[in-house]
């Protein structure tokens, strides 16, 4: 057994083994191929995207509905149909895309990138309905800081049941 006497000698020796033999299993053991991915996980991901233009249409028709100036849209697109669908479609499109890229690096990353947007929409959501519908709901029966709250745990029940299904569908990623 040969004795490494200089040390620059070593540990140029240890860089070398670490990225020509241990790096690339490493890099195999946390990514997914691009192939497995979107041969195993493309009818999930689609079914995220839907999701999330589905959530993006139904903030955009209730605002419309109540007539209210929404907080992260932009208000050209609620006022007409012809805006509204391919904005909303754009939307699903872009998570789609976005979800696709983070998901090869780490499928909890991908998860806590959709619970964001979940919940983004959801209050989004739950604010103009406790303004508007539960105000019109409830009339002069409960304070406003009651009829709020009842909006915001719905909504909060909402976002987590529609998180929740997202954990389900990508169940053996996490494991």
């Amino acid at each position: 057994m040969k004795v490494i006497t200089n040390s620059k000698c070593a540990k140029d020796k240890l860089r070398a083994i670490i990225i020509n033999r241990i790096l690339p299993h490493l890099i195999n053991l946390f990514t997914l191929s691009m192939d497995d991915l979107l041969s195993k996980y493309m009818p999930h991901l689609l079914t995220v995207g839907f999701i999330h233009a589905f959530l993006i249409s139904l903030v955009c028709l209730v605002h419309r509905a109540y007539a209210s100036r929404p907080w992260f849209l932009p208000i050209g697109i609620i006022k007409y149909n012809i805006y509204m669908v391919p904005g909303c479609g754009i939307f699903g499109c872009a998570t789609l895309l976005i979800g696709t890229q983070i998901i090869q690096k780490s499928p909890l990353t991908f998860l806590l990138f959709n619970a964001a947007l979940i919940t983004l929409v959801f209050l989004e959501l739950s604010i103009v309905l406790g303004r508007n519908y539960f105000q019109n709901l409830f009339s002069d029966d409960l304070p406003p800081s009651i009829t709020m709250m009842i909006s915001f745990v719905l909504g909060i029940n909402g976002g987590y049941f529609t998180l929740m299904f997202i954990v389900k569908l990508f169940r053996p990623l996490l494991v």
